[in-house]
């Protein structure tokens, strides 16, 4: 499926998705709150039939978490994530900005 990269380039942190191909399949965004923009409006633009839903946001996302009991008791209160891909938070999964960051700390280091 697709995966969130995490770069460095010209000391700043972007964001792009990449698909099973590692092609690199959007622009590069600043931050993980585009990026996670970016992939609803994606999906959404690759669905031709017509949607059911009134709104592109989850609003399970927006309630509060269940108590702790509750959700013991009862699957359906684990979470906030939905079923869908673009209900689920997404998550850095591949990070190149460390190796960089790392590299230019030991170039400080020996200057």
């Amino acid at each position: 499926m697709y995966q969130l990269v995490r770069d460095l380039k010209e000391y700043e942190v972007i964001f792009y998705w990449i698909d099973g191909q590692q092609e690199k399949i959007s622009p590069e965004m600043k931050t993980i709150i585009h990026a996670r923009e970016w992939i609803i409006d994606y999906h959404y633009s690759l669905y031709t039939f017509t949607e059911r839903r009134r709104y592109r946001n989850d609003r399970r996302a927006l309630q509060k978490p269940a108590s702790p009991e509750a959700a013991f008791f009862c699957r359906r209160y684990s979470s906030n994530e939905g079923r869908r891909l673009t209900d689920q938070l997404n998550k850095v999964d591949v990070d190149l900005a460390i190796q960089k960051i790392q590299v230019l700390k030991n170039q400080v280091k020996t200057a």
